[in-house]
Formats: structure tokens, C-alpha cells, sequence
């Protein structure tokens, strides 16, 4: 699995925009040859953990702390380029 964490301001971005940066993160993955589904989280403004994931990886998101989350990186970087209007 592929955790990759967000910038709170995350948060403030519009269902679809989280989806298509999603689908770019999951590309950049693959293309990095990194094995299994990616997970992307990110904290609200309340603090709270939210994520975008594969349906049955839920529930562990759900109960994991954000802080035992970024607690357990390993950090390998990924280009993504997020505006590709240039």
C-alpha cells in the first residue's frame, strides 16, 4: 500500500479535484513501479483524518491515527505535477 499525505489545505478542494488528484497519485505509483493500491489522507481543519481510498482499506483508515500514520513513513518521493495547464 501507498500512503501518501496531504496538505491540510486538502480539504478545501472540490470532490471532483480530490478524485482527479487521486487518479494522478495512483498513476505516478504505478509508473514509479510501486506495488498495491495507494491512499491518500490528509487532516481537516478540526483535525480529523480523512482519506480517499480503496473501498476495503476503509475501515483501517477509519480506526488508524493520523499520527501513527505519519509515524510509519518511509519516505519516497513522487513527482506529481497537479496543474497541468502551463
Amino acid at each position: 500500500m501507498v500512503v501518501v499525505f496531504l496538505d491540510s489545505g486538502f480539504e478545501a478542494q472540490a470532490p471532483e479535484e480530490r478524485l482527479r488528484v487521486y487518479a494522478e497519485l495512483q498513476d505516478a505509483a504505478a509508473r514509479a513501479g510501486l506495488a498495491g493500491s495507494v491512499a491518500a489522507i490528509w487532516q481537516d481543519a478540526r483535525k480529523c483524518t480523512r482519506f480517499i481510498a480503496q473501498p476495503q482499506q476503509h475501515r483501517f483508515f477509519q480506526v488508524t491515527n493520523f499520527a501513527q500514520l505519519r509515524a510509519q513513513i518511509s519516505e519516497i518521493p513522487l513527482a506529481v505535477e497537479t496543474d497541468k495547464k502551463r
